[in-house]
C-alpha cells in the first residue's frame, strides 16, 4: 500500500494544497513587469486585445455583471498569456509599437511570462506523480497517463495577470464564487488579501493566506472528473485595502486538452452553480455536465 503524501492528503480533504514554488523570483518579476505594462497608454495596450474565441490577450473590464440575480463586480484589467501565442505578441509589438520605451516594457513583460511558463511546466512535472496516484481507474479500465496529457497540453496553459480596480462597492465580491473548469489552478500571493475558499465537506467559508514564496494548488472541475475529488469553490471578497489601493495578482490555469470540459453552453457559468449542492453531487451528476 502506498503511503499518502501531504499533497495527496490535502487535495483529498481540502481540494487545495500550499507548497513552496521553486523559482518564485519569476513570479515577482512578472508581477513587476505587469505593473509597468498597465502604465502604458490604453491605445497601445489595446493592440493586444483579448481574442474571445481562443481565450488569450489583454482586456479591461469596467462594468459590473449580474449573473443569476447576483452582482459580480469583476471590474479588472487582465492579460491571458499562452505559450503558443508568444511569437504573435512579439511580432505585433515589434511591428506596431513605435515608442521605444513602451516596446521595451512590452517585450520584457512577454519574456518574463515565457520564463515563468517554463518554470510552471517543471513544477507541474514535479507534482505529477502524486497527482497521478489520485486518478480513478474507471477510464476504459485504465488510468489516464498524466505525463502524456501534460506533454500534449502545456502549450495552452494560461498565465493570467490581474489588476482589480480600486474604488469598488465594498459589499460586492470583486470575484464572485465560482469553480475553475480546468485540471489544476496555480495561485500566488496577491498584493492584498481577499481569497476565500469553501470547505468541500462542511460548506463553510474561510480565508486563505498564501505566504510569500508559496503557491496554492487548486482543484478544478477536470480534477473532479479524473479523481472524484471536488473542485474548489472560491471567491475574492472586497475590503478597505482593495478599495483604496486595488489588488494585483497572478494565476495559472493548467487544463488537460484531451479531457472533456464542463459544458458551459448548456449549464451556464460556474458562478451559477449552487455550491452547497455541488459538494454533494454524485459522480454521475458531475459527468452529465461534461
Amino acid at each position: 500500500m502506498m503511503i499518502e503524501t501531504v499533497l495527496q492528503k490535502n487535495m483529498r480533504e481540502n481540494s487545495y494544497h500550499l507548497m513552496k514554488f521553486p523559482q518564485y523570483f519569476l513570479v515577482i518579476e512578472l508581477m513587476a513587469h505587469w505593473q509597468k505594462f498597465r502604465a502604458i497608454p490604453d491605445e497601445t495596450k489595446k493592440l493586444f486585445r483579448y481574442i474571445k474565441d481562443v481565450g488569450r490577450g489583454y482586456e479591461n473590464k469596467i462594468q459590473e455583471e449580474v449573473i443569476d440575480g447576483g452582482t459580480i463586480s469583476d471590474k479588472k484589467e487582465n492579460f491571458h498569456l499562452v505559450p503558443m501565442d508568444y511569437s504573435r505578441l512579439m511580432s505585433l509589438a515589434q511591428h506596431q509599437v513605435s515608442n521605444e520605451e513602451h516596446l521595451r516594457i512590452i517585450l520584457d513583460f512577454i519574456c518574463s511570462a515565457q520564463l515563468l511558463h517554463l518554470s510552471i511546466i517543471d513544477f507541474m512535472e514535479s507534482i505529477r506523480p502524486g497527482l497521478q496516484e489520485l486518478v480513478l481507474d474507471d477510464f476504459e479500465s485504465t488510468k489516464i497517463n498524466l505525463k502524456e496529457e501534460f506533454e500534449e497540453s502545456w502549450y495552452q496553459w494560461i498565465i493570467r495577470t490581474l489588476f482589480y480596480h480600486p474604488g469598488q462597492d465594498i459589499s460586492v465580491d470583486i470575484a464572485g464564487m465560482h469553480l475553475d473548469k480546468g485540471f489544476i489552478t496555480l495561485n500566488w500571493r496577491a498584493t492584498a488579501p481577499g481569497l476565500q475558499v469553501m470547505n468541500v465537506i462542511t460548506g463553510e467559508m474561510s480565508h486563505v493566506d498564501i505566504p510569500e514564496g508559496y503557491v496554492l494548488i487548486q482543484a478544478g472541475l477536470q480534477f473532479d472528473y479524473l479523481t472524484g475529488i471536488k473542485a474548489l469553490p472560491h471567491r475574492v471578497i472586497n475590503s478597505k485595502i482593495v478599495i483604496k489601493i486595488a489588488r494585483c495578482c497572478l494565476v495559472a490555469f493548467c487544463d488537460i486538452n484531451g479531457l472533456p470540459q464542463y459544458d458551459k453552453a448548456k449549464f451556464g457559468r460556474t458562478h451559477t452553480i449552487k455550491f452547497l449542492d455541488y459538494i454533494k453531487w454524485s459522480r454521475s451528476e458531475l459527468l452529465k455536465r461534461f
